[in-house]
Parts: C-alpha cells; sequence; structure tokens
C-alpha cells in the first residue's frame, strides 16, 4: 500500500509538472465592447456584444470567445483599420460551428501558420483592428484592443516627421525597438536615426500622459539604448500601442521627429524547457520507483518460494514412527546419510529375547527435522554411563525372570513387563 502511495504521488506529481509547462505558454489576450454605434454608418440598434481574442504564440493558436445578441447573423469577421475606417478585405473570416448558427456564444480556435503571421498577427496585435457582427440590420463592432501578456512583447515603430508636434516635412527618419518584460515591468529600448537630423536635446517616451525620459548621451551619433521601468498603470496603454516616442530639439513644444510604438510580437516563451525537463525528470523517477518495485518482488519472491510457512513448520514437529517402530521425519527431502545403522536390544526371557527394533539416532539429524516420542525405560543413550545403566538394568530383570519361572514343564510364564503396542505388534 505503501508502495503504490509513493507511485502514485510521482505519478501525480509529473503530471502536474506536464501541466505546469503548457500553462507558462506565452499569449496576447485581446478585448472589444462591441455596439452598434461603432458600426459605419453607425446604426441605433440595440444589439450588443463583447470578445476575447486569444493569441497563443508557441502553440501558434487563435481562440475565440464571442458573446451578443444580434438575431440573423450572417457573418463575423476581424479587419485591420481603426475607428471609423472600413476595411472590405478581412483579416480573419469566423466560419459558424454548424449549419450556418453564430449564436452567443460563438467559442472556436483555429491554427495560424507561421508564415501568415507577419500578414496577419502583426496587425492584430497592433490594436488597428476591429471585430464586426454583420445582420441584415446592420449589426455591432468594436476594436479590439491588446488588454494584456503573459510573457511581454516586442515593440517597434518608425520615427518621421509627419507624426511630430506639429508635424513638419522633414525628410529625417528613424527606427525604434522596444522590448517588455512583464514579470519586472522592465522595457528595453534601441533608437536609431539619420545623424543629418537637428541636434537632439531629449528623448521622450509618453505612456497614457506620462513622460519616461530615455538616454540622449550619444543623441549626436543618432543613437540611444537603455533599460527603464514603467508603472503597472501604464502597462495597459503600452500594449495598445498608444505610447509615442518623440526627439526633441529644444524648442518647446515641438519635436523634429516622433513615431508610434506598435506592439508586433508575443515572444515565444523560454520557460518552457526548464519545466519540460522537470517532467521528464519525474517520468524517469516513476518508471525508477516501478523498476524498483518490481526487482524487490522479484527478490522476495525467490528468497521465499522454498521456505515452509508456520502450519507446514509445525507439520515438520509432530512425532511420527515408522511401521518398525522407526522414527522418521515428515519431509520427504533426505537421503540415507540422514540414518544412523539400527540398533538392537533383548529383552531375556525363558522363550528367548525379542527385537525391539530400529529407530533414527538423534545425533543424525537437526532437531528440528525429527520429532522424537518419549520411550521411557527402552530409549537408547548415547552416554556410555547411561548404557552401563541399562546392562545392570537388563541383568536385573533376566535375574528376577528366571526367578519366576514356573515348575511346569507344559508351560514357562514371565512377568516381565508387556511391550508398547506398537512394539509388542512386531
Amino acid at each position: 500500500m505503501r508502495v503504490s502511495s509513493c507511485f502514485l504521488v510521482v505519478l501525480v506529481a509529473t503530471l502536474l509538472l506536464v501541466q505546469l509547462g503548457h500553462a507558462s505558454d506565452s499569449t496576447a489576450t485581446l478585448l472589444s465592447t462591441l455596439t452598434a454605434a461603432e458600426v459605419v454608418p453607425a446604426s441605433d440598434a440595440q444589439a450588443q456584444g463583447s470578445a476575447s481574442v486569444v493569441w497563443d504564440v508557441d502553440q501558434g493558436k487563435l481562440t475565440f470567445d464571442i458573446q451578443h445578441n444580434v438575431v440573423g447573423v450572417t457573418r463575423v469577421s476581424i479587419h485591420q483599420g481603426q475607428a471609423g475606417d472600413v476595411t472590405p478585405t478581412p483579416l480573419f473570416i469566423i466560419e459558424a460551428d454548424d449549419n450556418d448558427d453564430f449564436d452567443s456564444p460563438i467559442q472556436l480556435s483555429g491554427s495560424v501558420s507561421k508564415s501568415e503571421w507577419e500578414s496577419r498577427i502583426i496587425p492584430l496585435l497592433s490594436s488597428d483592428t476591429y471585430l464586426q457582427i454583420v445582420n441584415a440590420e446592420g449589426g455591432i463592432r468594436g476594436q479590439l484592443i491588446v488588454n494584456r501578456v503573459s510573457k511581454g512583447g516586442e515593440f517597434t515603430g518608425i520615427l518621421n516627421g509627419r507624426q511630430a508636434t506639429p508635424p513638419n516635412l522633414l525628410i529625417n527618419t528613424g527606427t525604434l525597438e522596444f522590448s517588455f518584460e512583464q514579470k519586472n515591468l522592465e522595457l528595453d529600448y534601441d533608437l536609431e536615426w539619420e545623424t543629418s537630423s537637428p541636434d537632439v536635446n531629449s528623448i521622450v517616451l509618453t505612456v497614457n500622459n506620462v513622460q519616461y525620459p530615455l538616454d540622449a548621451t550619444k543623441a549626436r551619433d543618432g543613437i540611444s539604448k537603455g533599460t527603464i521601468v514603467i508603472n503597472q498603470a501604464d502597462v495597459s496603454a503600452l500594449l495598445q500601442s498608444t505610447a509615442v516616442v518623440t526627439l526633441n530639439n529644444g524648442v518647446q513644444g515641438q519635436s523634429f521627429i516622433a513615431g508610434r510604438v506598435f506592439l508586433v510580437e508575443v515572444p515565444e516563451s523560454n520557460s518552457n524547457s526548464s519545466l519540460d525537463a522537470l517532467a521528464v525528470f519525474g517520468i524517469i523517477l516513476s518508471v525508477m520507483v516501478v523498476g524498483g518495485i518490481l526487482a524487490a518482488g522479484t527478490w522476495y519472491y525467490f528468497q521465499h518460494r522454498n521456505r515452509p510457512d508456520a502450519s507446514e513448520m509445525s507439520d515438520h514437529r509432530q512425532p511420527m514412527v515408522g511401521s518398525q517402530g522407526e522414527y522418521v521425519r515428515h519431509s520427504d527431502a533426505f537421503t540415507e546419510s540422514d540414518y544412523v545403522s539400527p540398533r538392537s536390544s533383548s529383552f531375556g526371557g525363558a522363550g528367548g529375547g525379542q527385537s525391539m527394533g530400529s529407530y533414527a539416532s538423534p545425533s543424525s539429524a537437526p532437531v528440528s527435522s525429527f520429532a522424537y516420542a518419549d520411550l521411557h525405560q527402552n530409549d537408547e543413550r548415547t552416554d556410555p554411563a547411561m548404557d552401563d545403566h541399562h546392562d545392570d538394568h537388563d541383568d536385573h530383570e533376566d535375574d528376577e525372570n528366571r526367578s519366576t519361572v514356573s515348575l511346569d514343564d507344559d508351560s514357562v510364564h514371565s512377568s516381565s513387563t508387556p511391550l508398547s503396542p506398537e512394539i509388542s505388534d512386531l
């Protein structure tokens, strides 16, 4: 029972490790509130709904969960575009489960091939996409906004004058890259721009109306690299791709180039390998436990298969007399060496001696292998002193027997004690 419990604990721990490894996948969750007012053109219908889209980068899978109260749905799709835009070509078309039935809730999942990530997943993560449910009255619609990421995200953007404040026609351009780690709220940044740009005296990242200064010590070289820690309250705005980087040239309230920071990728999880290693270790440990159980059972079997149990041991200690008064043991596994040559003893009388028979010597086998009856005065002793005593006793009995012989020639009577039934039958 203890061995079974130990094996069960190891097995459960292994399964939990495997499950934990799967639960650590890197994901991004997008949410949307769907209303008729967001439809282009807008509608005054009272229909509404909500949508959740989860992108699992490790499994390359999108999972949809859409709740709504729209009647007569004809199509559900995701399009790239900001609020108010109309993009006829969809990024994704969500098909009905069966018989074109779009009844709420719509819950399904599907894989996206890696070759399509750039054309379909990057726009989805940029928060510049909307989900629309269509019916004869127009339906409902809402922007899909990244709400959270399990591990972090990779961001990119383009720096130019058109995004500056105020916009300008400068041809100077640059690039920006950000890497965000959810656990420590750390944001690594790497900016590069053309050195022909006007002198840069400050670089600022604005997230949720909060300004985070970036390193400008190498601005003359057109480089800015470093790491900052952002507030938890600003993470949502960062993930929704609303953060902006501006390069300022010293004029109050103006920037010559700027760029929006877009979430473009959820990095694959790098912690699964360690958890998978633990799961493999648990499986190996389970196999070792099972192997140990089998080995112990095999050893026990071979050690005890020929050993008699308690009942057999008790049978070995029961006396048994042979047909010739010979005391033998119950076990059939014996050889002639287990017995000594029979010795005889005669009780003298007028009619001659009677043979007592033979028996096994106690010195010829272990005590546990033989059982002996109490032969009283008739047992043979190995002690020489006892042999002399028996010889004297035999002579004494001979004298008594001779003294009681009848003078009747027709019969001779002996007063010797009758032999035991087992011996007198001889």
